[in-house]
């Protein structure tokens, strides 16, 4: 859908969010000097291994709270496995499909994203709660603490159906966008029964929205039904552990799914979902996940589970049979285990960075990398940074950031003609587009600064006059 592959009219997207989203670019080249095929197949090992020792798990049960999941067979257990280059793997029940959910919470902060940008947050807050998903509580400011309960998701559901006059239209945005974020690698269905199921337990979540109506103006502009029926609808959505697991890889990815090779949601949204599904997105065992486990992840009370390595690959468990917090035993078996086999993938892990000091390759100082530094302070405008790094020598000047840009475009697209004259000064490329077509002089010539490129324009004749848009 073109809704999701371009940012929503008049959201403009701040040079704040747009270093964040290069800064998640700049983290996730680790680990560093590995290629990726062999990471995914040291992965892929370690979860075969692992699978097989979680098999005879036999703690938990299926959430009984909504009737139809308390039906679903405890023995059915899948996990698979896709990186950003696009190689799978899964083993185990890997075709069965299973509701999302509480793992489709970050879908609907990410289309209300797409739908309204930061406003979103208008509405929602940041926090981690700390008490339990469903919790009569808000923050400070009378607000959700996060997207990720069900307070934050009800209300991302309201943001989403404010935007429509057609009562159908919602849900199928909602469904379009996760088949797009799935790279159609297994079926987005919904599962009537759960829904029907919900509806008739559904108590405590009209009660949470009504609660929450009491100082939220939005919520007392919609259809509550309408928007608690979006929410049941979203949670009734079917995929199988390999759609989960390419979901997980998107987000990974930096909002390009890897199967299509396309942009589902921009980097700026990707990474703000990555940040509040570290901190929030476990229920509230989210902050003894970060500490031992430090993966991104959300989890859902039908089993499932996904974990995102952020520039590297996700992977998805599935296993009906639950904690009293709602996560899947196994799920949080096979997360810990994998950690404890294989270091490097906790977030803040030191194994890497003593490899590479050893190697006389630390990651943040590398030349490999610098060019994302020279980036992201251009886009911040700190020339003393720049002028330092260019002096110093060892950085690629037209090394190119996660959309094609280079540190001269960032500075032409950002008005910033000091930084962009040295730039030239130092070898900077005239000559460059970014994936989204935007060229060196079309973005001097928005800024009126096209003068710094006349003798460059005079010498070269790839910059004609057919470059401007």
């Amino acid at each position: 859908m073109q809704l999701f592959l371009n940012p929503v009219t008049n959201f403009s997207i701040s040079p704040w969010h747009l270093y964040l989203a290069h800064l998640m670019e700049y983290i996730s080249h680790f680990p560093c000097n590995k290629e990726r095929h062999g990471f995914s197949k040291r992965v892929e090992k370690e979860l075969t291994d692992i699978y097989y020792h979680a098999k005879n798990i036999s703690e938990g049960s299926p959430a009984s709270y909504i009737p139809e999941l308390a039906r679903v067979n405890p023995n059915l257990f899948g996990i698979a496995l896709c990186d950003s280059d696009g190689y799978f793997w899964s083993i185990g029940d890997d075709a069965i499909p299973f509701t999302l959910q509480s793992c489709v919470k970050p879908i609907l902060y990410n289309v209300a994203l797409t739908l309204v940008g930061d406003r979103v947050h208008d509405h929602i807050g940041h926090e981690p709660s700390g008490k339990r998903f469903n919790a009569f509580a808000l923050d400070s400011n009378n607000k959700p603490h996060n997207p990720m309960i069900n307070t934050g998701a009800i209300m991302a559901a309201a943001i989403i159906r404010a935007q429509f006059s057609q009562q159908a239209h919602p849900f199928n945005v909602v469904q379009a966008f996760t088949s797009d974020a799935i790279g159609n690698m297994s079926s987005v269905n919904f599962n009537n029964s759960v829904y029907l199921s919900e509806l008739g337990h559904a108590a405590r979540n009209h009660a949470l929205t009504y609660f929450m109506q009491e100082n939220n103006d939005l919520l007392k502009t919609v259809n509550v039904e309408h928007v608690l029926q979006l929410y049941f609808q979203s949670c009734s959505m079917t995929t199988d552990v390999r759609g989960l697991a390419v979901l997980a890889a998107t987000y990974a990815a930096g909002g390009i799914c890897p199967i299509t090779r396309l942009r589902v949601m921009e980097a700026v949204h990707a990474q703000a979902t990555l940040s509040l599904m570290y901190n929030c997105g476990m229920y509230d065992y989210s902050g003894r996940f970060a500490f031992e486990v430090g993966i991104p992840a959300k989890s859902g009370v039908s089993g499932a589970l996904f974990l995102s390595i952020p520039g590297e690959l996700g992977i998805a468990i599935f296993s009906p049979p639950v904690d009293e917090i709602g996560n899947s035993v196994r799920g949080l078996f096979v997360a810990s285990e994998l950690v404890r086999a294989i270091p490097e993938l906790h977030v803040f892990s030191p194994t890497q960075a003593a490899q590479n000091i050893r190697d006389g390759s630390m990651c943040p100082s590398s030349t490999d990398h610098r060019h994302l530094m020279l980036i992201q302070c251009v886009i911040r405008g700190d020339k003393d940074t720049v002028r330092q790094l260019l002096i110093d020598g060892g950085v690629d000047v037209n090394g190119r950031g996660p959309e094609g840009r280079t540190a001269l475009l960032e500075a032409f697209s950002t008005g910033q003609a000091e930084l962009a004259s040295l730039l030239l000064e130092h070898g900077a490329d005239v000559a460059v587009v970014d994936h989204d077509g935007n060229s060196v002089y079309s973005e001097a010539v928005r800024h009126h600064l096209e003068h710094l490129l006349k003798d460059k324009r005079d010498g070269d004749n790839h910059l004609s006059d057919t470059n401007v848009v």
